[in-house]
């Protein structure tokens, strides 16, 4: 029997595994040493550890859990084979205040009657593989609302930072956004509201505190003691006032190496960050930087829309943004206002908008198109004729500037439609009176000459002025003052 213990406890060590069994009249476990180092607690020469004990070093949400488990409390029911194996976990912290993760694999011990007279079991220390699962759970949660935009950016950090913060027992997680030369709170889900109206506005400068210092120098700052790091004299009092004894903060940089958050950890205790809580440090500057990168693009975009949407509002013109990939044209305000047409009508394809065109100008402005988008150019302009509303056709010009990509590939044109049909019934207009006066001059009966003012050179001269003898004079080589000197026409 000595040997076979022995060869159990070596197969205990090799799998890592710390055993126990407990006395439910004696109300205390046995522990090997194992589970004594697990616990963080000194081996006892008698290895015994009291029940109370054991509870006292569960997590406060656990401890319920754990004495319905072991008979202290009758609310929950115990498993019934009398052979019956059972798996739990749970958390444990230790006398140091780090907190772990333990799988416990338990069976019930039974007398004859069929009673229960204790347990036994063994333990795993599992803290690593579950802070990573849980991690990499967190960071993919949080990736997907980034993506889908489905929350606010405030609402979606407090559910990072509390996620954070269960990994990390003990940890308050703030997020400060940098705006101008300063920080202000984004995200702070458990720290006291008073100490961040306190901080809310900090400056970005040198010994400003964990963030203002970190956001100024553009590095990590590990403070592991606030009360007497001099980085915290400005704001130390504030700390001091919520038992905030650490903090560490990170600052999230952009691709161009500028500020545009800081991310805060606190402790009310002085600590230095553990390995773990290094590489959450380190991976949540990751997560932030993807997700302020991706807020300030959507917010330039948004104030880029409303750019958009004040211009066409204030032009006479059509704007209009093709989206060449989807083959998609987004129509501004004034195309509405200018041609009437249906709101509906807002997002159109290709087809749609030609439909629109004057049919003998339909390809030739299609042509213009293709040659441009196939050409390597950048601008384009056409006139055409464009139906309206009411079916009537009026004239346009339209303008257009191509976006293209790294490749030469054109992804974009943004342009503006203008109703030129004043302009071109003007163009007409004055075409027909110079034909109309040309018709009137040159069909004339009567013998009519232009000379250009002061030089008496002669510009044009009619049917009937040529017709006459006198002509002749004009191309004797006198030219028109040969002409003038002869006197009047026979």
């Amino acid at each position: 029997l000595a040997v076979q213990d022995r060869n159990l406890r070596r197969a205990y060590q090799v799998a890592s595994l710390a055993w126990w069994e407990y006395s439910a009249a004696g109300e205390k476990f046995l522990f090997s040493d194992e589970m004594f180092l697990l616990l963080g607690l000194p081996v006892s020469e008698s290895h015994e550890l009291p029940f109370e004990n054991y509870l006292s070093l569960v997590h406060p949400d656990d401890q319920s859990r754990i004495a319905r488990i072991f008979c202290k409390e009758t609310i929950a029911p115990l498993p019934p084979a009398p052979e019956s194996v059972f798996y739990y976990q749970h958390r444990l912290l230790k006398p140091s205040g780090e907190m772990i993760i333990v799988s416990q694999t338990s069976e019930t011990i039974r007398d004859t009657a069929g009673a229960i007279t204790g347990f036994y079991g063994t333990a795993q220390d599992i803290t690593e593989s579950q802070y990573y699962h849980q991690l990499e759970k967190l960071e993919k949660q949080v990736l997907e609302m980034n993506s889908i935009s489905v929350r606010s950016l405030q609402e979606m950090l407090s559910v990072y930072l509390l996620g954070i913060e269960a990994l990390h027992y003990g940890m308050y997680c703030s997020i400060m956004e940098a705006r101008g030369e300063q920080l202000y709170n984004v995200a702070a889900p458990n720290l006291p509201k008073d100490y961040l109206d306190a901080i809310d506005g900090i400056s970005i400068s040198d010994n400003i505190g964990s963030c203002g210092t970190a956001a100024f120098r553009k590095e990590k700052v590990i403070v592991t003691d606030i009360l007497s790091d001099s980085r915290w004299e400005s704001h130390r009092v504030y700390a001091a006032q919520h038992d905030l004894l650490a903090c560490w903060s990170l600052p999230i940089l952009d691709s161009n190496g500028e500020v545009m958050a800081t991310f805060g950890c606190y402790y009310k205790q002085n600590k230095a960050p553990s390995a773990r809580e290094e590489n959450t440090i380190q991976r949540t500057g990751s997560i932030l930087k993807i997700i302020f990168e991706s807020y300030h693009r959507e917010k330039a975009l948004q104030e880029s829309n409303q750019r958009y949407e004040m211009v066409t509002q204030a032009t006479n013109d059509a704007i209009w943004d093709l989206d060449i990939e989807r083959d998609e044209t987004t129509w501004g305000e004034g195309f509405f206002t200018l041609f009437g047409h249906d709101y509906k009508t807002k997002h159109v394809g290709s087809d749609a908008v030609f439909a629109f065109v004057h049919p003998d100008d339909a390809e030739r402005v299609r042509r213009s198109l293709q040659d441009v988008l196939a050409s390597g150019k950048t601008s384009w302009a056409e006139e055409f004729r464009f139906r309206n509303a009411d079916g009537n056709y009026v004239y346009i010009i339209d303008k257009a500037i191509l976006i293209r990509d790294q490749s030469g590939k054109p992804i974009r044109m943004v342009g503006a439609a203008q109703d030129i049909t004043a302009r071109k019934e003007a163009e007409e207009e004055r075409r027909l009176s110079e034909e109309h006066y040309r018709l009137l001059f040159h069909k004339s009966p009567i013998p009519k000459l232009i000379f250009e003012p002061g030089k008496l050179q002669l510009v044009s001269a009619n049917e009937a002025a040529v017709a006459t003898s006198w002509f002749r004079a004009v191309n004797d080589g006198k030219g028109a003052r040969g002409c003038a000197q002869k006197g009047t026409a026979n």
